[in-house]
């Protein structure tokens, strides 16, 4: 892990990722720099977590550093004044709320939520932003309306897959006769988000 982080480190001297798949398979805006930096972020709080439990005193300081300098950069320039989170979408509100990286989170609540109604509850995140959406939606005492937009029967959406006939996940959103799949673990993250939030069986917080 250190190995890996260090060469994302080496090749993004700025704290902001340049490239990657980001919000893959989305319906909204997903540019790399502001939807792929919030997991690097993330990626260099795990490892200083996992550096402090082994001990390693010099690689905790190092990454507690790096995850400080990518919090900098990133949100002195994607964090606007009004909330939102760049580039203003469902994914991004919902990715910089699970990864910390929004400085307030009761308004980027605000905003996701404010993203959701512009879209008439649709949804328009691809495989990432769908997953925490729920989740942030759910934790912050709005799983009524994630509730909705799971059992929504137009598009997009997993009700729509089964109007059209759907015994398994799709890789797209969309219907598609020759190019993605019909049986695909893309958007999966809805079974977790049942299991979790309809059944309520959760991880315990103080669990490893």
């Amino acid at each position: 892990a250190k190995k890996w982080l260090t060469a994302v480190e080496r090749q993004n001297p700025t704290g902001i990722v340049s490239d990657g798949l980001s919000d893959h398979e989305g319906l909204g805006p997903a540019p790399a720099d502001a939807m792929v930096t919030p997991f690097y972020y993330r990626s260099a709080k795990l490892l200083a977590e996992a550096a402090l439990r082994l001990n390693r005193t010099e690689d905790a300081n190092h990454f507690l550093q790096l995850q400080q300098e990518i919090l900098n950069a990133y949100q002195s320039r994607f964090i606007l004044a009004d909330g939102w989170i760049t580039p203003s979408s469902q994914a991004s509100q919902a990715i910089g709320l699970a990864t910390g990286v929004g400085p307030k989170p009761a308004q980027h609540v605000a905003m996701l939520l404010r993203a959701i109604q512009e879209s008439k509850e649709h949804l328009t995140t691809g495989i990432l932003g769908t997953k925490f959406m729920l989740d942030e939606l759910s934790k912050a005492g709005h799983a009524d309306v994630a509730y909705r937009i799971v059992t929504r029967k137009d598009f997009p959406g997993w009700g729509y897959m089964l109007q059209k006939g759907a015994t398994t996940l799709w890789e797209h959103w969309e219907y598609s006769d020759n190019t993605f799949s019909h049986n695909h673990p893309m958007f999966g993250s809805v079974s977790q988000w049942m299991i979790n939030w309809l059944g309520g069986i959760q991880l315990a917080p103080d669990s490893v």
